[in-house]
């Protein structure tokens, strides 16, 4: 069974989810099975660990393991503490690939494919490593990489280095259906680990305002009311969010409430899938 990790030297906000949809993407187009191993952060299921299904709730699962079900319902998910059981678990299931969300925390588990991603913008991203211990990596991935991040590449040792960024995919309704605001005003808000980023993005619409949270935090029915409050102070026609927000906030949201979501794809000038490839001959 191969492993790819898919790394950071922050504490979240890289874009680590987003990667680990692309691998799922390249993994299903070409009829491998394969599973997804993650710690599940802030779930209920994250100590004891659990095998995703349908009817499991974010709160159970992870806002961000939650995502991924969606997107790709048909194939393993373990959550926990635990990697080494829930690799266990994914092999006796048959799955011939794992993509191991945040595997540079699991230092014991040998990995076929390390990939590390980092955005140097984000003053904090090694808080929680040293940047050094990059040098381990099979590939650097740099959000929006420039002249001034080549300084931190002293550090590896000769790992293939790629920028990468974000792309909007749809914006829709909160009942799923098309809903661009092209130049309407719009009040964007999210809890990600890396708020900035997403307002940064949506820049490229009306943004006449903007609200961020703390990673994985916990709406409320008065955020929403408050967010509303907000919304209509800076003249704007929506409030607007991230996928991973709506997750939280989907089972509180009244007709007419007005909300758009946006879902996003990562994209890099690197060729992912030839390099995944590579470990599967």
């Amino acid at each position: 069974m191969k492993i790819i990790s898919v790394d950071s030297l922050a504490f979240g906000g890289t874009g680590k989810t987003p990667m680990v949809l692309e691998i799922a993407s390249i993994l299903k187009s070409i009829g491998v099975k394969f599973s997804i191993v993650t710690r599940g952060y802030g779930s209920t299921s994250e100590k004891n660990g659990v095998s995703v299904n349908e009817n499991h709730s974010w709160q159970e699962v992870g806002d961000e393991v939650k995502m991924i079900s969606l997107e790709f319902p048909d194939i393993d998910i373990f959550t926990g503490c635990d990697r080494v059981n829930s690799l266990k678990k994914s092999e006796e299931n048959g799955n011939k690939v794992v993509i191991l969300d945040d595997g540079f925390q699991s230092a014991g588990i040998k990995k076929d494919l390390k990939i590390m991603m980092i955005n140097p913008d984000n003053r904090y991203y090694y808080l929680r490593n040293f940047k050094f211990l990059m040098c381990k990596e099979d590939v650097i991935l740099f959000y929006k990489y420039g002249k001034r991040n080549k300084r931190i590449c002293r550090f590896t040792k000769e790992p293939d280095i790629g920028e990468y960024s974000f792309r909007f995919t749809s914006f829709q309704t909160p009942d799923g259906l098309p809903a661009d605001p092209e130049n309407l005003p719009v009040f964007g808000f999210s809890a990600l680990g890396d708020n900035e980023r997403f307002r940064s993005d949506l820049r490229e619409k009306n943004l006449v305002g903007f609200r961020g949270f703390g990673d994985h935090y916990k709406y409320t029915k008065k955020d929403l009311q408050n967010l509303e409050k907000m919304m209509k102070s800076y003249g704007a026609e929506f409030l607007i969010c991230t996928y991973k927000d709506f997750i939280k906030i989907s089972d509180m949201i009244v007709d007419g409430f007005p909300l758009i979501y946006v879902k996003n794809k990562i994209k890099f000038n690197y060729d992912l899938k030839e390099k995944v490839l590579s470990i599967l001959k």
